[in-house]
């Protein structure tokens, strides 16, 4: 098995904001606050209620890349969305979400990590590695779809 690099400059352009965008969404739809994990090496947001845990949010970017037309999809054009064998460490406590961000951080698909690791693992040869990395092929309507932006 395999695993992709870590790429520090291609963290540090999406991480941030997809972060900031989920933070803000999840405050403005469910009333719950999500802060940055201070382990480095943990899920991204843990999420609180009254000052109390009460779950975990790990976060992801994608681009699906341009339509025909040119213009670039910010939605999931696919009939799965494929979530890293590599990062199943991060969904052992309960109440993990998993946050799909679109390139833009203007909208989402996020689903339990549950569901995501009671789908089945699939090789996907990729730009970052081309063989013998695998991936959760999660079945889209296991996700909700949601827009992130604010109302202001």
């Amino acid at each position: 098995m395999e695993y992709k690099k870590f790429n520090q400059e291609l963290h540090d352009l999406c991480d941030p904001p997809a972060r900031e965008a989920v933070t803000d969404w999840v405050a403005m739809k469910w009333g719950l606050q999500a802060k940055p994990n201070p382990d480095k090496y943990g899920v991204d947001l843990i999420v609180y209620r009254k000052g109390q845990v009460c779950g975990y949010i790990e976060v992801e970017t994608r681009d699906w890349g341009p339509k025909p037309s040119g213009f670039l999809t910010f939605r999931c054009p696919y009939d799965t969305i494929h979530i890293a064998q590599r990062k199943e460490k991060l969904f052992t406590n309960p109440g993990t979400l998993i946050f799909v961000t679109t390139r833009d951080f203007e909208n989402a698909y996020w689903c339990k990590a549950e569901d995501v690791k009671s789908s089945p693992l699939i090789e996907v040869p990729n730009r970052a590695v081309k063989r013998h990395e695998y991936f959760y092929d999660v079945p889209i309507e296991l996700f909700q779809y949601i827009t992130l932006n604010l109302p202001f």
